[in-house]
């Protein structure tokens, strides 16, 4: 959980370096952040296999709870396609959207505009050496 804490956190670096980027060059680009949320899948159930008894039945009863993909689509769509992102970009520029459309926040180290330049810079340079 730790590692995918920390890459979701890197999500949010990355995106918040690239609009600055975008908007330093004038390009009328808007980045955004979309939790689907949970989603109740056919893999979902699957993962649950190898779980014990009491925590694969507390599971399934919150898997209920979520959405089927066609509905949990829906805040990716409107990331996609939302006419008032086009009309209001700055409301909406690295925003986080929960489900469904609403803005959410993010914690405090990742609107650190420091880390986020950081990260931008280390993944340049680990990109380039790669690059022979």
């Amino acid at each position: 959980m730790m590692r995918y804490g920390l890459s979701k956190l890197c999500n949010v670096l990355y995106i918040h370096e690239l609009q600055r980027r975008l908007d330093v060059e004038g390009l009328p680009i808007v980045t955004l952040l979309v939790n689907p949320g949970g989603i109740r899948t056919d893999r979902t159930e699957h993962l649950l296999d190898s779980w014990n008894f009491i925590v694969r039945w507390l599971y399934r009863f919150q898997l209920q709870q979520f959405p089927t993909p066609d509905i949990a689509a829906h805040n990716s769509v409107f990331a996609a396609a939302a006419p008032i992102i086009k009309a209001k970009p700055e409301i909406y520029k690295t925003c986080y959207l929960d489900p469904i459309a609403k803005i959410g926040d993010v914690t405090t180290v990742a609107k650190d505009e420091a880390l986020q330049k950081e990260l931008w810079e280390m993944t340049e340079h680990l990109l380039q050496d790669m690059v022979v």
